[in-house]
Protein backbone atom coordinates (compact mmCIF):
# COMPACT_ATOMS: atom_id res chain seq x y z
CA UNK A 1 0.00 0.00 0.00
CA UNK A 2 1.43 3.37 -1.03
CA UNK A 3 2.30 5.79 1.76
CA UNK A 4 0.62 9.22 1.56
CA UNK A 5 3.50 11.64 0.88
CA UNK A 6 1.76 14.44 2.78
CA UNK A 7 1.72 12.60 6.13
CA UNK A 8 4.61 13.68 8.35
CA UNK A 9 5.33 16.91 6.44
CA UNK A 10 4.75 20.47 7.63
CA UNK A 11 2.10 22.79 6.27
CA UNK A 12 2.76 26.22 7.71
CA UNK A 13 3.11 25.79 11.46
CA UNK A 14 1.29 22.45 11.48
CA UNK A 15 2.60 18.90 11.11
CA UNK A 16 0.36 16.61 9.06
CA UNK A 17 -0.79 13.48 10.89
CA UNK A 18 -3.23 10.75 9.98
CA UNK A 19 -5.80 10.80 7.20
CA UNK A 20 -9.27 11.41 8.68
CA UNK A 21 -11.32 11.03 5.53
CA UNK A 22 -11.28 11.25 1.75
CA UNK A 23 -13.90 12.02 -0.85
CA UNK A 24 -14.07 12.67 -4.57
CA UNK A 25 -12.88 16.25 -4.21
CA UNK A 26 -10.62 16.48 -1.16
CA UNK A 27 -8.82 14.72 1.68
CA UNK A 28 -8.94 15.75 5.33
CA UNK A 29 -6.00 15.13 7.68
CA UNK A 30 -5.37 15.59 11.37
CA UNK A 31 -2.73 18.29 11.89
CA UNK A 32 -0.94 19.50 15.02
CA UNK A 33 0.68 22.88 15.68
CA UNK A 34 4.38 22.15 16.24
CA UNK A 35 4.79 24.77 18.97
CA UNK A 36 1.60 24.89 21.01
CA UNK A 37 0.12 21.46 20.21
CA UNK A 38 -3.24 22.74 18.95
CA UNK A 39 -4.98 20.18 16.75
CA UNK A 40 -6.76 21.15 13.55
CA UNK A 41 -8.24 19.59 10.43
CA UNK A 42 -6.34 20.11 7.18
CA UNK A 43 -8.51 19.95 4.04
CA UNK A 44 -6.63 19.58 0.74
CA UNK A 45 -8.10 19.37 -2.76
CA UNK A 46 -7.24 16.23 -4.69
CA UNK A 47 -4.82 16.47 -7.63
CA UNK A 48 -7.53 16.06 -10.27
CA UNK A 49 -9.86 18.63 -8.74
CA UNK A 50 -7.04 21.11 -8.13
CA UNK A 51 -6.56 21.24 -11.90
CA UNK A 52 -10.11 22.60 -12.33
CA UNK A 53 -10.21 26.42 -11.95
CA UNK A 54 -13.91 26.42 -11.07
CA UNK A 55 -13.40 23.92 -8.24
CA UNK A 56 -10.47 25.92 -6.87
CA UNK A 57 -12.66 29.03 -6.94
CA UNK A 58 -15.39 27.29 -4.96
CA UNK A 59 -12.80 26.12 -2.44
CA UNK A 60 -11.66 29.69 -1.94
CA UNK A 61 -15.27 30.96 -1.79
CA UNK A 62 -15.93 28.58 1.10
CA UNK A 63 -13.05 30.00 3.14
CA UNK A 64 -14.12 33.57 2.36
CA UNK A 65 -17.78 32.90 3.19
CA UNK A 66 -17.05 31.24 6.54
CA UNK A 67 -14.65 34.02 7.54
CA UNK A 68 -17.23 36.67 6.59
CA UNK A 69 -20.02 35.09 8.67
CA UNK A 70 -17.95 34.28 11.79
CA UNK A 71 -20.67 32.42 13.73
CA UNK A 72 -20.10 29.89 16.55
CA UNK A 73 -22.37 27.31 14.86
CA UNK A 74 -20.36 27.47 11.61
CA UNK A 75 -17.04 25.67 11.30
CA UNK A 76 -14.16 28.12 11.66
CA UNK A 77 -11.45 28.28 8.95
CA UNK A 78 -8.30 30.02 10.18
CA UNK A 79 -5.69 29.52 7.44
CA UNK A 80 -5.64 29.15 3.65
CA UNK A 81 -2.77 28.46 1.28
CA UNK A 82 -1.30 26.40 -1.57
CA UNK A 83 0.96 23.35 -1.19
CA UNK A 84 4.23 23.02 -3.17
CA UNK A 85 2.38 20.68 -5.58
CA UNK A 86 -0.10 23.56 -6.24
CA UNK A 87 -3.02 22.02 -4.40
CA UNK A 88 -4.97 24.56 -2.30
CA UNK A 89 -5.68 23.80 1.35
CA UNK A 90 -7.20 25.34 4.42
CA UNK A 91 -6.98 24.63 8.15
CA UNK A 92 -10.19 24.47 10.19
CA UNK A 93 -11.55 23.37 13.55
CA UNK A 94 -11.18 19.69 14.39
CA UNK A 95 -14.27 17.96 15.82
CA UNK A 96 -15.21 14.60 17.23
CA UNK A 97 -18.76 13.34 16.91
CA UNK A 98 -20.97 12.43 13.97
CA UNK A 99 -22.90 14.10 11.19
CA UNK A 100 -26.65 14.57 11.45
CA UNK A 101 -26.99 12.16 8.52
CA UNK A 102 -25.16 9.44 10.48
CA UNK A 103 -27.30 10.19 13.51
CA UNK A 104 -30.56 9.83 11.55
CA UNK A 105 -29.34 6.56 9.98
CA UNK A 106 -28.54 5.25 13.45
CA UNK A 107 -31.66 6.28 15.37
CA UNK A 108 -34.34 6.91 12.73
CA UNK A 109 -37.04 9.46 13.54
CA UNK A 110 -35.89 11.86 16.26
CA UNK A 111 -37.80 13.29 19.26
CA UNK A 112 -39.32 16.73 18.80
CA UNK A 113 -37.11 18.42 21.40
CA UNK A 114 -33.87 17.06 19.87
CA UNK A 115 -35.00 18.10 16.40
CA UNK A 116 -35.90 21.63 17.48
CA UNK A 117 -32.63 22.10 19.39
CA UNK A 118 -30.63 21.27 16.26
CA UNK A 119 -32.93 23.37 14.06
CA UNK A 120 -32.53 26.33 16.41
CA UNK A 121 -28.73 26.27 16.04
CA UNK A 122 -28.86 25.76 12.25
CA UNK A 123 -31.34 28.59 11.77
CA UNK A 124 -29.32 30.94 13.96
CA UNK A 125 -26.24 30.23 11.81
CA UNK A 126 -28.25 30.62 8.59
CA UNK A 127 -29.71 33.92 9.75
CA UNK A 128 -26.16 35.23 10.28
CA UNK A 129 -25.10 33.93 6.85
CA UNK A 130 -28.06 35.51 5.09
CA UNK A 131 -27.46 38.85 6.80
CA UNK A 132 -23.90 38.61 5.46
CA UNK A 133 -25.46 38.08 1.99
CA UNK A 134 -24.32 34.44 1.74
CA UNK A 135 -26.62 31.58 0.68
CA UNK A 136 -25.44 28.06 1.54
CA UNK A 137 -27.29 26.26 -1.31
CA UNK A 138 -26.34 22.74 -0.15
CA UNK A 139 -27.97 22.28 3.24
CA UNK A 140 -28.45 18.63 4.15
CA UNK A 141 -27.84 16.37 7.18
CA UNK A 142 -24.37 15.48 5.86
CA UNK A 143 -23.39 19.15 6.25
CA UNK A 144 -24.60 19.45 9.85
CA UNK A 145 -22.14 18.03 12.38
CA UNK A 146 -22.99 17.10 15.97
CA UNK A 147 -19.67 17.88 17.60
CA UNK A 148 -18.62 16.74 21.08
CA UNK A 149 -16.13 18.74 23.10
CA UNK A 150 -15.35 19.07 26.82
CA UNK A 151 -18.39 17.11 27.95
CA UNK A 152 -20.90 19.03 25.85
CA UNK A 153 -22.29 18.80 22.37
CA UNK A 154 -22.71 21.49 19.75
CA UNK A 155 -24.07 21.94 16.23
CA UNK A 156 -21.70 22.96 13.44
CA UNK A 157 -22.75 23.89 9.92
CA UNK A 158 -20.24 22.72 7.29
CA UNK A 159 -19.38 22.93 3.60
CA UNK A 160 -20.00 26.35 2.10
CA UNK A 161 -18.19 25.11 -1.02
CA UNK A 162 -21.00 26.09 -3.39
CA UNK A 163 -22.21 29.03 -1.34
CA UNK A 164 -23.61 31.92 -3.31
CA UNK A 165 -22.21 35.33 -2.40
CA UNK A 166 -24.98 37.70 -3.38
CA UNK A 167 -22.44 40.41 -4.15
CA UNK A 168 -20.69 38.06 -6.61
CA UNK A 169 -23.27 37.90 -9.40
CA UNK A 170 -20.98 37.37 -12.44
CA UNK A 171 -19.97 33.91 -11.22
CA UNK A 172 -23.58 32.72 -11.17
CA UNK A 173 -24.57 34.39 -14.45
CA UNK A 174 -22.06 32.22 -16.29
CA UNK A 175 -23.79 29.12 -14.89
CA UNK A 176 -27.40 29.82 -15.80
CA UNK A 177 -29.41 26.59 -15.85
CA UNK A 178 -26.80 24.54 -13.96
CA UNK A 179 -27.81 22.39 -11.00
CA UNK A 180 -25.89 23.05 -7.78
CA UNK A 181 -26.95 21.22 -4.64
CA UNK A 182 -28.10 17.80 -3.43
CA UNK A 183 -31.32 16.69 -5.23
CA UNK A 184 -33.17 15.40 -2.14
CA UNK A 185 -32.97 18.85 -0.53
CA UNK A 186 -33.07 21.16 -3.56
CA UNK A 187 -35.73 23.85 -3.84
CA UNK A 188 -37.95 24.12 -6.94
CA UNK A 189 -35.96 27.14 -8.15
CA UNK A 190 -32.74 25.11 -7.89
CA UNK A 191 -34.30 22.14 -9.68
CA UNK A 192 -35.33 24.40 -12.57
CA UNK A 193 -31.95 26.16 -12.66
CA UNK A 194 -33.47 29.59 -11.96
CA UNK A 195 -30.25 31.03 -10.53
CA UNK A 196 -31.58 34.58 -10.26
CA UNK A 197 -34.28 33.40 -7.81
CA UNK A 198 -31.90 31.64 -5.43
CA UNK A 199 -31.87 33.43 -2.08
CA UNK A 200 -32.55 32.88 1.63
CA UNK A 201 -35.82 31.07 0.82
CA UNK A 202 -33.74 28.42 -0.99
CA UNK A 203 -31.98 27.50 2.25
CA UNK A 204 -35.28 27.59 4.17
CA UNK A 205 -36.71 24.99 1.76
CA UNK A 206 -33.73 22.71 2.49
CA UNK A 207 -34.27 23.20 6.24
CA UNK A 208 -37.89 22.14 5.75
CA UNK A 209 -36.74 18.93 4.05
CA UNK A 210 -34.31 18.26 6.90
CA UNK A 211 -36.92 18.88 9.63
CA UNK A 212 -39.37 16.61 7.81
CA UNK A 213 -36.74 13.87 7.65
CA UNK A 214 -35.61 14.30 11.28
CA UNK A 215 -39.14 13.97 12.68
CA UNK A 216 -40.45 11.25 10.35
CA UNK A 217 -37.31 9.32 9.41
CA UNK A 218 -38.18 9.75 5.73
CA UNK A 219 -37.67 12.45 3.11
CA UNK A 220 -40.65 14.46 1.82
CA UNK A 221 -39.92 13.28 -1.74
CA UNK A 222 -38.52 10.04 -3.11
CA UNK A 223 -38.23 8.78 -6.70
CA UNK A 224 -36.35 6.11 -8.63
CA UNK A 225 -34.72 8.60 -10.97
CA UNK A 226 -33.11 12.01 -10.68
CA UNK A 227 -35.62 13.48 -13.16
CA UNK A 228 -38.55 12.10 -11.18
CA UNK A 229 -37.16 13.53 -7.94
CA UNK A 230 -36.63 16.98 -9.44
CA UNK A 231 -40.14 16.91 -10.90
CA UNK A 232 -41.63 16.12 -7.49
CA UNK A 233 -39.85 19.09 -5.93
CA UNK A 234 -41.23 21.32 -8.68
CA UNK A 235 -44.82 20.07 -8.95
CA UNK A 236 -45.86 17.67 -6.15
CA UNK A 237 -47.22 18.56 -2.73
CA UNK A 238 -45.52 16.34 -0.15
CA UNK A 239 -47.51 14.04 2.08
CA UNK A 240 -48.44 15.93 5.30
CA UNK A 241 -45.88 15.49 8.04
CA UNK A 242 -48.68 14.61 10.49
CA UNK A 243 -49.32 11.42 8.47
CA UNK A 244 -45.72 10.26 8.93
CA UNK A 245 -44.70 11.65 12.32
CA UNK A 246 -47.24 10.81 15.01
CA UNK A 247 -47.17 13.07 18.03
CA UNK A 248 -45.84 16.15 16.27
CA UNK A 249 -48.03 19.15 17.20
CA UNK A 250 -50.18 20.33 14.33
CA UNK A 251 -48.80 23.92 14.45
CA UNK A 252 -45.24 22.56 14.18
CA UNK A 253 -46.25 20.46 11.18
CA UNK A 254 -47.87 23.51 9.57
CA UNK A 255 -44.70 25.57 10.04
CA UNK A 256 -42.52 22.86 8.48
CA UNK A 257 -44.89 22.34 5.57
CA UNK A 258 -44.82 26.10 4.91
CA UNK A 259 -41.05 25.80 4.39
CA UNK A 260 -41.77 23.39 1.52
CA UNK A 261 -43.96 25.82 -0.43
CA UNK A 262 -43.22 25.80 -4.15
CA UNK A 263 -42.96 29.60 -4.42
CA UNK A 264 -40.13 31.24 -2.44
CA UNK A 265 -42.39 34.09 -1.34
CA UNK A 266 -44.78 31.61 0.35
CA UNK A 267 -42.08 30.30 2.70
CA UNK A 268 -41.15 31.96 6.03
CA UNK A 269 -39.69 35.39 5.34
CA UNK A 270 -36.28 34.63 6.86
CA UNK A 271 -34.34 32.10 8.91
CA UNK A 272 -34.80 34.38 11.92
CA UNK A 273 -38.59 34.42 11.50
CA UNK A 274 -38.68 30.62 11.18
CA UNK A 275 -36.50 30.24 14.27
CA UNK A 276 -38.82 32.49 16.32
CA UNK A 277 -41.87 30.51 15.22
CA UNK A 278 -40.33 27.22 16.37
CA UNK A 279 -38.80 28.53 19.61
CA UNK A 280 -42.01 28.35 21.76
CA UNK A 281 -42.41 24.68 20.86
CA UNK A 282 -38.79 23.96 21.79
CA UNK A 283 -39.34 25.59 25.18
CA UNK A 284 -42.57 23.67 25.72
CA UNK A 285 -41.08 20.32 24.64
CA UNK A 286 -38.20 20.68 27.08
CA UNK A 287 -40.55 21.81 29.88
CA UNK A 288 -42.85 18.82 29.25
CA UNK A 289 -39.91 16.42 29.38
CA UNK A 290 -38.70 17.96 32.64
CA UNK A 291 -42.18 17.67 34.18
CA UNK A 292 -42.52 14.06 33.01
CA UNK A 293 -39.15 13.20 34.54
CA UNK A 294 -40.00 14.87 37.85
CA UNK A 295 -43.30 12.99 38.04
CA UNK A 296 -41.63 9.67 37.31
CA UNK A 297 -43.12 9.22 33.85
CA UNK A 298 -39.69 9.19 32.24
CA UNK A 299 -36.42 7.74 33.54
CA UNK A 300 -33.62 10.20 34.19
CA UNK A 301 -31.18 9.90 31.30
CA UNK A 302 -29.11 12.04 29.00
CA UNK A 303 -29.76 15.75 28.48
CA UNK A 304 -31.18 16.98 25.19
CA UNK A 305 -28.35 17.29 22.65
CA UNK A 306 -26.55 20.58 22.05
CA UNK A 307 -27.71 22.26 25.30
CA UNK A 308 -25.64 21.25 28.34
CA UNK A 309 -28.18 22.63 30.84
CA UNK A 310 -31.20 21.08 29.12
CA UNK A 311 -33.80 19.10 31.02
CA UNK A 312 -33.06 15.37 31.53
CA UNK A 313 -34.65 13.04 29.01
CA UNK A 314 -34.83 9.25 28.46
CA UNK A 315 -31.62 7.41 27.67
CA UNK A 316 -32.72 6.45 24.15
CA UNK A 317 -30.51 5.96 21.08
CA UNK A 318 -31.67 9.39 19.82
CA UNK A 319 -29.43 11.11 22.37
CA UNK A 320 -26.54 8.67 22.27
CA UNK A 321 -24.31 11.31 20.69
CA UNK A 322 -23.72 12.75 24.15
CA UNK A 323 -21.45 11.34 26.86
CA UNK A 324 -23.35 9.56 29.65
CA UNK A 325 -24.08 11.47 32.84
CA UNK A 326 -21.40 10.54 35.41
CA UNK A 327 -22.61 8.50 38.37
CA UNK A 328 -22.49 10.17 41.79
CA UNK A 329 -19.50 9.25 43.98
CA UNK A 330 -20.13 6.16 46.12
CA UNK A 331 -19.92 6.77 49.84
CA UNK A 332 -18.01 4.48 52.17
CA UNK A 333 -20.14 1.74 53.88
CA UNK A 334 -19.87 3.38 57.30
CA UNK A 335 -20.94 6.74 55.97
CA UNK A 336 -23.95 5.17 54.26
CA UNK A 337 -25.16 3.62 57.50
CA UNK A 338 -24.82 6.91 59.38
CA UNK A 339 -26.81 8.78 56.72
CA UNK A 340 -29.59 6.20 56.75
CA UNK A 341 -29.86 6.36 60.54
CA UNK A 342 -30.67 10.08 60.31
CA UNK A 343 -33.38 9.72 57.64
CA UNK A 344 -36.37 9.13 60.03
CA UNK A 345 -35.38 12.12 62.20
CA UNK A 346 -34.93 14.39 59.18
CA UNK A 347 -38.25 13.29 57.68
CA UNK A 348 -40.09 14.00 60.95
CA UNK A 349 -38.57 17.47 61.22
CA UNK A 350 -39.49 18.29 57.63
CA UNK A 351 -43.09 17.15 58.20
CA UNK A 352 -43.47 19.38 61.28
CA UNK A 353 -42.07 22.41 59.46
CA UNK A 354 -44.32 21.78 56.44
CA UNK A 355 -47.45 21.53 58.61
CA UNK A 356 -46.63 24.75 60.42
CA UNK A 357 -46.02 26.52 57.10
CA UNK A 358 -49.43 25.44 55.76
CA UNK A 359 -51.24 26.77 58.87
CA UNK A 360 -49.48 30.13 58.62
CA UNK A 361 -50.25 30.47 54.92
CA UNK A 362 -53.95 29.72 55.48
CA UNK A 363 -54.18 32.38 58.18
CA UNK A 364 -52.37 34.97 56.06
CA UNK A 365 -54.53 34.19 53.02
CA UNK A 366 -57.77 34.69 54.96
CA UNK A 367 -56.64 38.00 56.44
CA UNK A 368 -55.19 39.47 53.23
CA UNK A 369 -57.93 38.52 50.80
CA UNK A 370 -59.00 41.71 48.99
CA UNK A 371 -61.75 42.56 46.50
CA UNK A 372 -60.79 42.75 42.81
CA UNK A 373 -58.97 45.93 41.79
CA UNK A 374 -60.74 48.38 39.51
CA UNK A 375 -58.00 48.15 36.88
CA UNK A 376 -57.80 44.32 36.87
CA UNK A 377 -57.81 44.36 33.07
CA UNK A 378 -54.13 45.39 33.12
CA UNK A 379 -53.21 42.01 34.56
CA UNK A 380 -53.54 40.15 31.27
CA UNK A 381 -52.39 42.82 28.85
CA UNK A 382 -50.37 41.02 26.15
CA UNK A 383 -46.64 41.63 26.28
CA UNK A 384 -44.65 43.21 23.45
CA UNK A 385 -43.29 39.80 22.48
CA UNK A 386 -46.80 38.34 22.24
CA UNK A 387 -47.78 41.04 19.73
CA UNK A 388 -45.02 40.15 17.28
CA UNK A 389 -46.20 38.98 13.83
CA UNK A 390 -44.17 35.78 14.14
CA UNK A 391 -46.01 34.86 17.35
CA UNK A 392 -49.30 34.28 15.54
CA UNK A 393 -49.02 30.51 15.95
CA UNK A 394 -49.16 30.02 19.70
CA UNK A 395 -47.77 26.97 21.47
CA UNK A 396 -50.60 24.68 22.65
CA UNK A 397 -51.29 25.05 26.41
CA UNK A 398 -49.76 22.43 28.74
CA UNK A 399 -52.21 19.75 29.88
CA UNK A 400 -51.51 20.53 33.52
CA UNK A 401 -52.34 24.26 33.33
CA UNK A 402 -56.18 24.59 33.60
CA UNK A 403 -56.40 28.17 34.90
CA UNK A 404 -60.04 28.84 33.94
CA UNK A 405 -61.74 26.07 35.94
CA UNK A 406 -64.71 27.46 37.87
CA UNK A 407 -64.57 26.97 41.69
CA UNK A 408 -66.83 24.22 43.01
CA UNK A 409 -70.03 25.61 44.53
CA UNK A 410 -69.84 23.29 47.55
CA UNK A 411 -66.12 23.83 48.18
CA UNK A 412 -65.20 25.34 51.57
CA UNK A 413 -64.65 29.13 51.27
CA UNK A 414 -61.00 28.89 52.31
CA UNK A 415 -60.33 26.17 49.72
CA UNK A 416 -61.64 28.23 46.79
CA UNK A 417 -59.07 30.44 44.97
CA UNK A 418 -59.64 34.17 45.10
CA UNK A 419 -60.17 36.26 42.01
CA UNK A 420 -56.72 37.75 42.47
CA UNK A 421 -55.15 34.26 42.71
CA UNK A 422 -56.72 33.12 39.46
CA UNK A 423 -55.97 36.32 37.56
CA UNK A 424 -52.32 36.28 38.68
CA UNK A 425 -52.01 32.63 37.58
CA UNK A 426 -53.47 33.55 34.20
CA UNK A 427 -51.09 36.51 33.89
CA UNK A 428 -48.04 34.27 34.45
CA UNK A 429 -49.20 31.82 31.77
CA UNK A 430 -49.95 34.64 29.34
CA UNK A 431 -46.54 36.22 29.96
CA UNK A 432 -44.95 32.86 29.15
CA UNK A 433 -46.98 32.73 25.88
CA UNK A 434 -48.73 29.52 27.02
CA UNK A 435 -51.95 31.04 25.64
CA UNK A 436 -52.41 33.33 22.68
CA UNK A 437 -53.48 36.95 23.36
CA UNK A 438 -57.02 36.12 22.25
CA UNK A 439 -57.18 33.11 24.58
CA UNK A 440 -55.90 35.27 27.45
CA UNK A 441 -58.74 37.76 26.90
CA UNK A 442 -61.36 34.98 26.73
CA UNK A 443 -60.07 33.24 29.87
CA UNK A 444 -59.91 36.52 31.83
CA UNK A 445 -63.52 37.32 30.86
CA UNK A 446 -64.59 33.83 31.87
CA UNK A 447 -62.93 34.20 35.30
CA UNK A 448 -64.52 37.61 35.91
CA UNK A 449 -67.94 36.33 34.82
CA UNK A 450 -67.74 33.38 37.21
CA UNK A 451 -66.90 35.58 40.19
CA UNK A 452 -69.55 38.16 39.29
CA UNK A 453 -72.21 35.43 39.09
CA UNK A 454 -72.54 33.84 42.58
CA UNK A 455 -74.31 30.83 41.10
Amino acid sequence: MAVDPLIGTRVGNYKVGSLLGAGGMAQVYRATHVEIGREAALKVLSHDVAAMPDAVRRFRVEAQAVNKINHPNIVQIFDFGVLPDERPYYLMELFTGESLAEHIRRVGAMPLSDTLVIADAVLDALDAAHRAKIIHRDLKPDNVFLARSSGRSDVKLLDFGIAKLLDDQPFDKTRTGSLLGTPSYMSPEQCEGRQSEIGPATDIYAVGCMLYEMLSGTLPFDAESLGGLLMQHMTTTPRPLLDRALGVPEPVSAIIMSCLAKRPEDRPASAGVLRNRLLPFLTQARTSELAATQHGDLPVGLPAPMIPAAAPRPATPATAVLPPTPAPPRAAPGATMRVRSRVPLAAGAIAIVAAATVVVLLLVTRRTRTPPAADASAIVAPSADAARPDAAIAAPPPIDAPVADAPSADAPPDARPTLEDRLMTLKRLCDDHTFSPEECKQRRKQILDEFNDPR
